[in-house]
């Protein structure tokens, strides 16, 4: 409003673009989403979320396998919490999401990284995070300080190795659930694309 005050906290992401060759991440997109329309969606999803930090999506990412160690994690933890800066970055707990009365994890961030969701067959989780999807402002609730509110800049990359993650209606627009892999890449694969990403310029490339 008019004679306001404002601070831009917004720190962008240390790494910077270089041309180079991005086959390993491309390699790495069709192991994990192997069907070519989802991951067309994933790869729009990460390129805003990267590129348009003007730009709030509406609807976040459910990846979801029966198997452990496919990939998952790798999209959120290795590669864009790097891309958009960690400080931009939470990892709660589905504890803190659905039972804590604080919300500190959505307040400043760009994204939210949820390693492991579970929700059986309630709906609190799935009812919970819908507000902090598509409101655009949100009241913040920390421990010891007096609740503010805050523009929600949040996005949100949810796993889950649950066919119960989250109790998601049929027609509901909040969450893009690609289908994932349920194979297993060899220890070698995780080193090598571990190696190029952080040691070989992968992270500039793909960005």
């Amino acid at each position: 409003t008019e004679g306001s005050n404002y601070v831009n906290i917004y720190v962008p992401s240390r790494v910077k673009p270089e041309k180079g060759d991005v086959s390993p991440w491309l390699d790495y997109l069709e192991h994990l989403i192997p069907e070519e329309l989802d991951r067309t969606e994933v790869i729009r999803w990460c390129a805003t979320l990267v590129e348009r930090p003007d730009v709030r999506m509406q609807y976040g990412i459910l990846l979801y396998s029966k198997k452990q160690g496919v990939g998952k994690s790798t999209l959120g933890e290795k590669i864009l919490d790097p891309l958009i800066g960690t400080q931009n970055v939470s990892v709660p707990s589905e504890r803190e999401l659905v039972d804590s009365a604080y919300n500190y994890w959505l307040a400043e961030k760009r994204l939210a990284i949820v390693h492991e969701i579970y929700s059986g067959n309630s709906s609190k989780a799935y009812n919970n995070l819908k507000s902090y999807m598509t409101d655009t402002h949100v009241d913040v609730k920390k421990k010891f300080i007096p609740n503010y509110k805050l523009e929600n800049w949040i996005h949100i990359l949810a796993c889950s190795n649950s066919s119960k993650a989250l109790k998601i209606d049929n027609d509901d627009r909040r969450w893009l659930v690609p289908k994932v892999t349920e194979k297993v890449q060899p220890p070698e694969y995780w080193i090598k694309l571990n190696r190029w990403l952080t040691r070989e310029g992968g992270l500039e490339k793909v960005k």
